[in-house]
């Protein structure tokens, strides 16, 4: 009405809904390890040479600690004992 581009605005549940979304295949499904399959965002731009893809969805909380810790050169004792300690 007023020459102004706009559009509406959506809960994350519409998002994925929306037609337009689903065309251009911006909502992915992957495999969640704990919830099934789940659709997450998918690439903000699609390249014709180097399509890229998703291939799994953001880890839970806390998933890769212990292998982030191994990496810096803690012990599985010392891993066990920041759990304990409730540290981690």
């Amino acid at each position: 009405k007023a020459g102004v581009p706009s559009g509406p605005i959506y809960n994350i549940k519409q998002v994925f809904e929306d037609p337009q979304i689903q065309h251009l295949r911006m909502a992915q499904p992957v495999r969640h390890s704990e919830r099934g399959e789940i659709r997450v965002q998918g690439l903000p731009a699609t390249l014709s040479r180097t399509p890229g893809a998703i291939r799994q969805p953001a880890p839970t909380h806390g998933e890769h600690t212990d292998e982030i810790l191994r990496e810096l050169g803690y012990s599985a004792n010392e891993i066990a004992s920041l759990r304990q300690e409730k540290a981690v």
